[in-house]
């Protein structure tokens, strides 16, 4: 504890002496041939295991010290690291024998911290990717790690951006959570949809990654659409309320629309047999190996909420989490990391919470758990208290009504939320979050032209219903009440691989206004239009596309 513990990425001697009689045993630890604790335990003998093999460096299967839920295992965790030079002895060593014994394993201070080791550091792609578009990769974690998942060349997907210097992750070995990652490499994600069956059911639990995929649907320079889909399984593999019978158990499938600037819609759906009780969202900061909480995030303030009125509240972590957060009105949540980029979630919050440091150890004022990511063992909740592997953190929950409630259109619960990563404070998202959840009316003057907002695509969805017709007029009514922020337009029924000309209230945009465009082929084999305008304002636009 405290200033016992340990350097990471340094050769340390550890030398454990047993000495035992009839009345008691004591049990001496030496760290680089020096004394460093001593305990007493009950007398007797020593039993050796025979030919039982000796393990070191691992421990008993046991259960989690305060676990998150009931539907735990038993596991037996391991060091990681580096052991040799093992050498085990029938006399107890004395202090001065332990001693002199470092001279045949002499090294220079250099050895010393410069293990044959691969720092374990979590994966966003290569640092020369910095235009908007979607890959599938492989991202790498370390050798002996990779090499426990049969998978294809290229089973990650990332997502980079030329406006910021961020990703948006879709990695294996996070189960293929979406981790919004910044531009120093501070991970965070709005987790995923989970239910409890026999433990925790949700996509942490596929460690081997037995039935988790991610997909490029779309792809073109105005924007990038991701398909998400798994099961809400325990870590024994078994599909929540799974029917015997039929074989329907609890499945979610996202879509996920990303622009350039960042700005990504999803569009979340959990298909089941019956209604049930599910989470949505949870705050989550990821840690790599040396990191804890405190060094992704913020503490003063680490949560910052937003009123459409733009009043913002902050609120700290210290020592604790807080108590007493008000989420009335609430339609931005902003989790402040150690970065320049901070991640967004924009929705009319309906109620919202702060997750409890109840069951923590007190290393960190933020609770966190390392049995995911990465880890392989049966586990669902193990709490960490030393940053020695890969771990994560949660802050909140929020909550917001249904777009389709279970049963409307079919056995599905559908939710939207949009997220992304800003370098701007809290006030100035407010538009990007109005433009959104308060869309400026729509309206064309071009017959046989039909205009719908579609909050899941975050854009007007124009629908051609006259072929002869090629110029369309679009006028958005933005205000101060309903502001216009880097709109998407869609054609649908645009009939053509070609782009198209366009205009802003009547005259060709400047060089500066970036427009982006692309053609996509619908499944009916029909081209649709794509364009996503980087312009901002709160009065009414007309735009023009021919």
């Amino acid at each position: 504890k405290g200033e016992d513990l340990l350097p990471r990425f340094r050769w340390i001697r550890l030398t454990g002496v047993v000495e035992t009689n009839d009345d008691k045993s004591v049990v001496r630890l030496y760290v680089d041939g020096k004394p460093a604790k001593e305990a007493e335990g009950p007398g007797g003998t020593i039993s050796l295991p025979g030919k039982q093999a000796l393990r070191l460096g691992r421990g008993i299967k046991r259960m989690p010290a305060r676990p998150v839920g009931s539907g735990q295992y038993p596991t037996d965790y391991s060091f990681e690291g580096l052991i040799d030079e093992v050498a085990v002895y029938p006399v107890a060593l004395t202090a001065e024998q332990i001693d002199s014994s470092g001279e045949a394993m002499a090294m220079t201070e250099e050895s010393h911290t410069k293990p044959d080791m691969i720092r374990r550091v979590l994966p966003a792609g290569e640092k020369t990717w910095n235009d908007f578009a979607a890959r599938y990769t492989h991202l790498p974690f370390h050798d002996s790690w990779n090499k426990m998942f049969r998978i294809s060349g290229h089973p990650d997907v990332v997502v980079s951006f030329d406006k910021m210097p961020c990703r948006y992750v879709f990695w294996h070995g996070v189960g293929y959570i979406p981790m919004l990652v910044s531009e120093n490499g501070r991970w965070y994600s709005n987790e995923f949809n989970e239910n409890w069956w026999k433990g925790c059911c949700e996509p942490m639990s596929d460690k081997k990654m037995v039935f988790g995929r991610v997909h490029i649907l779309e792809q073109s320079p105005a924007r990038v659409v991701l398909k998400w889909r798994y099961p809400l399984s325990t870590v024994g593999y078994e599909i929540s309320y799974e029917d015997p019978e039929t074989g329907w158990g609890n499945w979610s499938t996202w879509y996920i629309t990303i622009y350039p600037d960042g700005s990504i819609v999803k569009r979340m759906r959990i298909y089941m047999s019956e209604s049930r009780r599910h989470e949505w969202q949870e705050s989550m900061a990821i840690m790599g190996p040396e990191q804890r909480p405190e060094m992704v995030v913020d503490t003063t303030p680490a949560l910052t909420l937003a009123t459409p009125e733009g009043e913002i509240r902050e609120y700290s972590w210290i020592g604790a989490p807080p108590k007493g957060v008000n989420y009335d009105n609430t339609v931005l949540h902003v989790v402040n990391m150690k970065a320049e980029y901070d991640p967004y979630s924009i929705q009319r919050i309906r109620r919202g919470n702060v997750y409890s440091a109840r069951g923590g150890t007190g290393y960190s004022a933020f609770p966190a758990w390392n049995h995911w990511p990465v880890a392989q063992f049966l586990s669902d909740g193990r709490h960490a208290i030393f940053p020695d592997r890969t771990a994560h953190s949660s802050l909140t929950h929020i909550m917001w009504d249904d777009s389709v409630p279970f049963g409307k259109e079919g056995q599905f619960v559908e939710k939207e939320l949009l997220e992304g990563m800003s370098n701007q404070p809290a006030g100035e998202l407010l538009p990007l979050a109005m433009s959104w959840l308060q869309p400026a009316t729509a309206t064309t003057a071009t017959k046989g032209l039909e205009v719908a907002w579609q909050s899941a695509d975050r854009a007007w969805v124009l629908t051609r219903g006259n072929a002869e017709v090629t110029d369309l007029q679009l006028t958005l009514d933005g205000s101060e009440t309903t502001p216009i922020v880097n709109p998407a337009v869609i054609v649908e029924n645009w009939g053509r691989n070609r782009t198209a000309t366009i205009t802003l209230d009547g005259k060709v945009p400047v060089a500066s206004t970036d427009i982006r465009q692309g053609v996509v082929t619908r499944p009916n084999g029909v081209q649709a239009l794509i364009i996503w305008i980087e312009h901002s304002r709160t009065t009414p636009l007309e735009i023009g596309i021919k």
